[in-house]
């Protein structure tokens, strides 16, 4: 069975402090048009034909995910969040920060 290859991704990595370093807005990465995201009460399930795994994701992460579209940056995404819950912007780019990453790093999202 073939193993799924990931490309390297252009955004940093939760390790990375290159996130917090920038002020201006970085390009949002795009969820891949091949998975599936399905909603479910008061989260979703979303699924990878690729390597056939699920996610599971909370609101927050689906409120980041639905956010993240062409043409967006990831302060657009973390506006996004402030619109939809009563949180802290820092609290918010911080959010949107390590979903992204995280997305990035198991090959969900593309440049």
């Amino acid at each position: 069975m073939l193993e799924p290859t990931h490309t390297a991704s252009p955004y940093p990595t939760l390790a990375s402090d290159a996130w917090q370093r920038s002020s201006s807005p970085c390009p949002c990465p795009v969820p891949r048009s091949d998975l599936v995201l399905e909603q479910l009460d008061d989260e979703a399930v979303l699924f990878d034909p690729r390597d056939r795994n699920t996610y599971r994701l909370n609101q927050t992460a689906v409120a980041v995910w639905t956010a993240c579209r062409p043409g967006r940056s990831t302060h657009d995404v973390a506006a996004a969040l402030l619109d939809a819950y009563d949180v802290e912007p820092e609290q918010a780019m911080a959010d949107v920060i390590q979903l992204i990453a995280c997305w990035t790093s198991q090959g969900l999202m593309t440049a």
